[in-house]
């Protein structure tokens, strides 16, 4: 599926990236939109946002959510999701709907709650104002590269990480705007993260698992408990 990691906290649900097959993906694990109370988005492509109209469609559609949804994304997230809403549903957020977005800003902490969440320079397609995330909750770490060619920015937002879910879209062709697992190879030294999962994988990279050093995230898959 779709880019999009569910990650449960003390104060509730949260994913990250949402992309267009988020909602099929969360009733698969038998969750719903009420066990989400945090959506964070790393740049605006539909496979990592492209979740967003789906969802909103289904709680607005419902009427019965009370508590708060935020949306935290780069800039223009909010104006995207609502021209994607009604494109797919000719639908609008009502101004009582319990939901708020929150643009941030590039190396700007962004704090929610327990929450904080550093956004660092990523390089993909710009208008999408790609993003790569660093999440620090509950005395934990989570690094996300997003979509993005190789970056020494990388190296920061991994930093002592628990857990480093880094894109490789090729094994070892370069593909622009994106990362390859010979690029991780090449800088593994330098990457100082408790544990990398691969993620965005393409068919390249499936057809050389065995030569592939690094987990790699599957549907399902719980990894982190």
């Amino acid at each position: 599926m779709n880019t999009c990691f569910y990650i449960r906290s003390r104060e509730g649900g949260l994913l990250l990236d949402c992309g267009a097959s988020a909602l099929i993906g969360l009733k698969k694990e038998n969750l719903s939109t009420d066990d989400v109370d945090c959506i964070l988005i790393t740049h605006l492509h539909g496979d990592h946002f492209g979740g967003l109209p789906f969802i909103l469609c289904e709680i607005i559609a419902l009427g019965r959510r009370k508590k708060a949804l935020t949306i935290i994304g780069p800039q223009h997230t909010e104006a995207r999701t609502r021209e994607s809403l009604m494109c797919f549903y000719s639908m609008e957020i009502a101004a009582s709907a319990p939901i708020r977005f929150i643009e941030y800003a590039t190396e700007q902490l962004v704090e929610i709650g327990s929450l904080r969440l550093i956004p660092f320079p990523a390089i993909h397609s710009r208008e999408t104002n790609p993003h790569s995330l660093r999440l620090e909750q509950d005395n934990q770490v989570i690094a996300f590269s997003g979509d993005t060619q190789w970056t020494d920015h990388l190296i920061g937002v991994s930093e002592g990480a628990d857990l480093f879910l880094c894109e490789a879209s090729s094994f070892d062709r370069p593909i622009r705007n994106h990362t390859s697992v010979k690029d991780l190879l090449e800088n593994r030294a330098r990457i100082h993260a408790k544990r990398i999962v691969l993620t965005h994988v393409g068919e390249e990279v499936l057809t050389h698992l065995a030569q592939v050093p690094f987990e790699i995230a599957e549907d399902g898959a719980v990894l982190m408990e």
